[in-house]
């Protein structure tokens, strides 16, 4: 497994699986759910084209997630670890993630 955490959230979730660099990531929390993005925003679902996202490396090591289905959206949450507006979420701090490697 791999864990994803931001700095400014305690949300981890899992990549699930890594085909064509996309990824869909699934919450360590509530198997069987993964994040989404929708027209109504960041939710969750239980896969498909709206949980598919491109990863994004950045030199500083951490990576952020673009919606494959809704280019220009990205993951994101704020300070109190709600989700942010996909469309106001870019590739700043609330969106970038850390990969952090779990021994089954």
């Amino acid at each position: 497994f791999i864990i994803l955490s931001t700095a400014e959230s305690s949300n981890l979730f899992y990549q699930r699986s890594v085909w064509e660099a996309v990824v869909s990531t699934q919450s360590t929390g509530k198997p069987h759910r993964f994040i989404a993005i929708k027209k109504s925003g960041l939710t969750t679902g239980a896969g498909g084209r709206y949980c598919v996202f491109k990863p994004n490396f950045h030199k500083d090591g951490s990576v952020s997630f673009q919606s494959v289905n809704f280019p220009g959206r990205h993951i994101g949450f704020n300070e109190d670890q709600e989700p942010r507006d996909p469309k106001q979420t870019g590739t700043g701090g609330n969106a970038r993630f850390t990969i952090h490697i779990k021994e089954d």
